[in-house]
């Protein structure tokens, strides 16, 4: 061990003279350890929240949309654009879709709910989202293509709570499409079978969507053997962007595409910019703490002039004196980060493990707070708090190597 360093931590230990620098470095090491532990689990916080959002986007809507150019045109071929993005590479698997809005009704509930009702063929919606794992226990999206007296509906699990309906009873949907008659307008009305539930887990799809077949979506629709837009699954959803450029040449200036983060780009902007906003509020905790650091040192200089007077005089340079004192303050911001990095990193465990936080649902999409600990994060915190340590100690340390022996040693 170097000498300078053998000093500082002689310093650092108690000593009846000295009792109040080290309370006061107690108090600094405690404050980097809540500071770093406090980033570590706002962090894993906003990245929780991020991540599981964007895992539940991912497994609920497609990677990748195609669209007719003309806003409220059809896609009439949409046959072959399907072709053409099941060829693409890195194109998994892709499935035609036609949307539209509506009032449920049932016998239960007589004012109905609005719902968002999408057309799908089973057996290609389930290669393109993971609708089809989130079918409840007995019921299969396949159920769709049944051919019964009234074509089938599988609906939310929140939605079919708030109609009062389970497998077997009928709803009616009214379009906003209407029907001019001797009467006058005439609100088109569908009646329909549930054959299913699904539980997504994302609370907006729960409460308020609906999946019928694609052909009887077609029927409600009244454009002939047309599309609304083709959605479509890529083996990579992080680097879509690539995917959707070699495709851009074959499909536009006809079509248009837009992917996922396009269009959840304003949620994932601002969840970047409250991570950072939230990394420089919580991180004055730390800078906080420095400011103890630099008052144990300057308190330690001064009550250490006699020691320095006799290091010097027995040859110590100027920087083994700074280096005593930056050794002393790194130290203790050392010992701090470290301890604030297991105690972060423990809580989030905890946290999420246990799920110890719960949420509305209805308010945040999901049902607990989820802590998603990234070691990229850890280290960023690790590495401020250092450096923030390091800085403090940079005054102090200055003055006590500028300090001359005659001036140490004048009233010895």
């Amino acid at each position: 061990m170097r000498y300078e360093t053998f000093i500082a931590l002689r310093y650092l230990r108690a000593r009846r003279k000295q009792a109040l620098v080290s309370v006061i470095s107690l108090v600094s090491t405690l404050g980097f350890m809540v500071g770093v532990a406090a980033l570590i689990i706002a962090l894993a916080l906003m990245t929780g929240f991020r991540e599981d959002i964007q895992q539940r986007i991912l497994s609920t809507s497609a990677h990748l949309v195609v669209q007719p150019f003309a806003s409220g045109g059809v896609l009439e071929d949409y046959r072959e654009t399907l072709a053409s993005l099941e060829a693409a590479e890195g194109v998994v698997a892709a499935s035609p879709v036609i949307l539209d809005k509506g009032l449920l009704l049932s016998a239960a509930s007589s004012k109905g709910e609005a719902v968002i009702l999408k057309a799908v063929l089973p057996e290609r919606e389930a290669r393109v989202t993971s609708l089809s794992e989130s079918m409840e226990e007995g019921f299969s999206l396949k159920a769709l293509e049944g051919g019964g007296s009234s074509p089938g509906i599988v609906l939310g699990h929140e939605l079919a709570l708030s109609l009062g309906v389970v497998a077997g009873d009928r709803v009616r949907l009214v379009s906003p499409n209407v029907t001019l008659s001797p009467m006058g307008v005439v609100p088109r009305t569908h009646s329909f079978e549930v054959v299913g539930t699904f539980r997504s887990g994302f609370y907006i799809y729960d409460t308020s969507w609906a999946y019928v077949h694609f052909e009887t979506g077609q029927a409600l629709w009244g454009q002939g053997d047309a599309a609304q837009m083709i959605e479509a699954r890529v083996v990579r959803p992080e680097r879509v962007e690539e995917v959707q450029e070699r495709l851009a040449g074959a499909l536009e200036p006809f079509h248009t595409l837009t992917n996922w983060k396009e269009m959840n780009r304003p949620l994932f902007s601002a969840f970047k910019v409250e991570k950072l906003l939230m990394f420089f509020a919580i991180g004055l905790i730390v800078v906080v703490a420095s400011f103890n650091i630099i008052t144990t040192l300057v308190l330690m200089v001064m009550e250490k002039h006699r020691d320095i007077g006799i290091l010097k005089a027995m040859g110590a340079r100027p920087q083994s004196i700074s280096r005593i004192f930056t050794s002393q303050g790194f130290s203790v911001g050392a010992l701090g980060t470290a301890l604030g990095v297991a105690l972060g990193v423990g809580l989030c465990y905890v946290l999420h493990a246990y799920k110890l936080i719960p949420l509305s649902p209805e308010v945040y999409f999901i049902p607990y707070v989820p802590f998603h600990v990234k070691a990229l994060d850890v280290v960023v915190v690790a590495l401020a708090a250092l450096g923030v340590s390091l800085l403090a100690t940079v005054y102090p340390a200055h003055q006590a190597a500028r300090l001359e022996v005659t001036e140490a040693l004048k009233h010895e």
